[in-house]
């Protein structure tokens, strides 16, 4: 309930992410519904890309790119899920 409070979106394929943000945000969804249709929100978008093992762990490290597009608002995240890479509301 901070003034200083934005808004966010993630979009994400990993379980992981998904759990971690419950966790960590959880009043985040009731924060989002303040919008009341606005769109002024960051939007994160993150793929772990192709996975391997048990548990799997993302394979493609070596083409792990993570975008910030300030002028969009916008977080662009891909061949990762360490949490400070994937999760949008850390950046």
């Amino acid at each position: 309930n901070s003034k200083f409070t934005i808004g966010a979106l993630q979009l994400t394929d990993s379980f992981y992410v998904a759990h971690s943000e419950d966790l960590l945000y959880r009043k985040g969804y009731e924060e989002f519904k303040e919008l009341n249709g606005s769109n002024n929100f960051f939007y994160f978008v993150h793929s772990a890309g192709e996975l391997v093992g048990n548990p799997p762990v993302t394979k493609n490290i070596e083409n792990r790119r993570i975008y910030v597009d300030l002028q969009e608002s916008r977080v662009l995240s891909v061949n990762n899920q360490y949490a400070g890479n994937s999760l949008g509301l850390k950046k």
